[in-house]
This record gives structure tokens, C-alpha cells and sequence, in this order.
């Protein structure tokens, strides 16, 4: 009877848990940005890993990750460090649908309040991008979302890829998002679209025990593209 009522218990507390909905702000600078001195490497919003039980709250990674964000007139910019011993992407064309599922990857979210639809873009570790737009979250199909063009990423890797036999450092990706692609379903990229933000990092490699999958904010693996859990973007005051 004891067991049952410490069953029941733990139900409560996290039906109570996964129901309320925290969104966290991811705030922009206006570039060039840089670190303080002072700021924990990786430095910017540090990533969690995707949880599928109650201990995996709050948890980071094996290997840490964190984004920082930036905009100008022109651009949206992403800049996601991921700490890496075994830099790894068997990606070997644009044209994969799921670049997170065959090597290093970091994608990134983009939802406007506004609007139903869903900005998907994918950096791999060897540098090749892809990008989706779906319709809704609740219609995340890449075959059937028409895909994005005009986006770019800088990628540098503090190592070797596809190499087990040493032991990497970490790699980074900066993505530039030029804020004409939103022109497609009449939106701007600016503060009155509220817009929301999820960063998510796929991370392989012979050092860890399985693929970690972690992102900012935290995300429940029960809907990886729940964009009520995304973050808010807050944009540098003019």
C-alpha cells in the first residue's frame, strides 16, 4: 500500500510539472558581441539534456554546449560552442532530411507567435546546412516542408573529424540567418512577431556512452518540437 501511495505521488508531481509551462528568454546583442573574462566556457545559454524521466531535470551534458545570439538590421546571428573529444558527421549532403540522426549537429528553431509555422535550420560538424519550414509543429514532415535557402554557417573544429583514435577539444558553428527569409509568410524578425527560439545539439562520439541530445531551453523527448517550451527571444533595446 506504502509503494502504491509513493506511486501515485510521483504522478502528481510530474503531470504537475510537465503541465506548467516555463518559457525562458534568450536575449540577442547587438554585433560584434564577445564574452566577458569572466564567463564559464562554453560561454552563452547552457544547453540541458532532452529528459525522458524526472531525474533528468536541470541535468547538462557529458559534454557541454551553450548559444549565444546577436542581430543587426540585416541579420540574425546563432553562435553555438559545443565541448567535443570525438568530432564525428557521416553527413555527406545537404539533401538529408535528418542531419541530426548521422553525425554532429546543431539545429536551431524559429517560431513567431504570429504565426503556425516552424524555421528549421541544421549545421553539421563538416559544415553542410539544410533548412526546413513546416507548416506547424504538429506537421514537422522534411520530405514535404519546402526547404530554406539563403542561410550560411561558419563552422571551426578544435580537432580532427572522423578521427577515434585522438581526442578532439570542441567545435563551434556560426549561423547567419538573414531576416529576408521570414519574408515569405509576411513577417520581419522584429520584437512586435514575438518570437520564440530553440537550440538543440546532437552530439556522437566513442566517449560517451550513447548519442546525448541536448538543447536550450530543456525540452521532454515526449515532442522535440513543442514550441510552447520554446524560449522568447528578447531583442537589444534601440
Amino acid at each position: 500500500m506504502k509503494k502504491f501511495f509513493t506511486l501515485i505521488l510521483c504522478s502528481f508531481v510530474w503531470c504537475s510539472v510537465y503541465g506548467e509551462i516555463y518559457r525562458p528568454e534568450f536575449k540577442l546583442f547587438p554585433p560584434p558581441a564577445r564574452c566577458i573574462s569572466s564567463c564559464k566556457q562554453p560561454c552563452g545559454e547552457t544547453f540541458l539534456i532532452i529528459a525522458d524521466k524526472m531525474p533528468d531535470f536541470n541535468v547538462v551534458p557529458t559534454e557541454k554546449a551553450a548559444a549565444r545570439g546577436y542581430c543587426d538590421r540585416e541579420n540574425f546571428y546563432i553562435k553555438v560552442e559545443c565541448i567535443d573529444h570525438d568530432i564525428v558527421s557521416e553527413v555527406k549532403s545537404s539533401s538529408v532530411a535528418t542531419p541530426g540522426n548521422a553525425g554532429d549537429t546543431v539545429q536551431i528553431l524559429l517560431k513567431s507567435e504570429k504565426d503556425p509555422g516552424i524555421w528549421e535550420f541544421n549545421v553539421t560538424a563538416n559544415n553542410i546546412v539544410n533548412g526546413f519550414f513546416h507548416y506547424s509543429s504538429g506537421a514537422v514532415i522534411p520530405a514535404s516542408s519546402p526547404k530554406i535557402k539563403g542561410f550560411k554557417a561558419e563552422v571551426s573544429c578544435f580537432g580532427t573529424l572522423n578521427k577515434m583514435d585522438d581526442r578532439d577539444t570542441a567545435w563551434r558553428a556560426v549561423v547567419t540567418i538573414p531576416r529576408t527569409i521570414f519574408k515569405n509568410r509576411n513577417l520581419k524578425f522584429t520584437p512586435e512577431e514575438n518570437w520564440t527560439i530553440l537550440v538543440r545539439r546532437y552530439n556522437y562520439g566513442v566517449h560517451l556512452k550513447a548519442r546525448e541530445i541536448s538543447s536550450f531551453p530543456q525540452m521532454t523527448i515526449f515532442n522535440l518540437y513543442e514550441s510552447d517550451r520554446f524560449a522568447r527571444i528578447i531583442f537589444p533595446v534601440k
